[in-house]
């Protein structure tokens, strides 16, 4: 795989955007992206997930392309360099967000913005140019994108982590 994906025009649907087996074996505590659709030289962005100096994890987006105008990060849910999290997922139904982390409800927020689409392809592991310092060092084992269905939004307790299809 290359790490540029067809991009994925979110717009103002309910979406599911999931990561299986995900590995931090990054040496140090930069910023690091592990899924983002913007385009090449920073100019035109829709939405990423990164994990923070911290190794929090953090998911933002916007709606001018530009300037990052929104966002929800996992609470008291690191990645610190060296653990994995088997599944990660962001979900929004009807404006109304879960954020999962391995099967458990970390965070529920409420925000129906209309993501900005950059017509840009998903960049697996980096955001921006190649070449950029931001790299993901870990492993990235599955991305699932599903649009128009926040897929386990009606779920207040965890639910079983799901198997990427082989």
């Amino acid at each position: 795989m290359s790490g540029d994906e067809p991009g994925a025009n979110i717009g103002g649907s309910d979406f599911c955007i999931e990561l299986f087996d995900v590995v931090n074996d990054s040496p140090d505590a930069n910023a690091r992206f592990m899924l983002t659709d913007y385009a090449n030289g920073f100019s035109s962005k829709s939405w990423q997930i990164w994990t923070r100096a911290s190794g929090l994890i953090s998911f933002e987006w916007t709606t001018n392309g530009s300037n990052y105008d929104g966002g929800f990060y996992f609470q008291n849910q690191p990645l610190p360099a060296g653990t994995t999290a088997k599944h990660i997922a962001i979900c929004r139904s009807s404006g109304e967000y879960r954020l999962y982390f391995n099967g458990e409800l970390n965070r529920t927020g409420s925000n129906s913005t209309t993501f900005f689409n950059p017509s840009q392809p998903i960049r697996i592991g980096v955001r921006g140019s190649p070449g950029s310092n931001d790299w993901f060092e870990g492993k990235i084992g599955g991305v699932r994108i599903t649009i128009g269905e926040g897929v386990y939004t009606n779920k207040e307790r965890g639910y079983l982590i799901p198997v990427l299809p082989t």
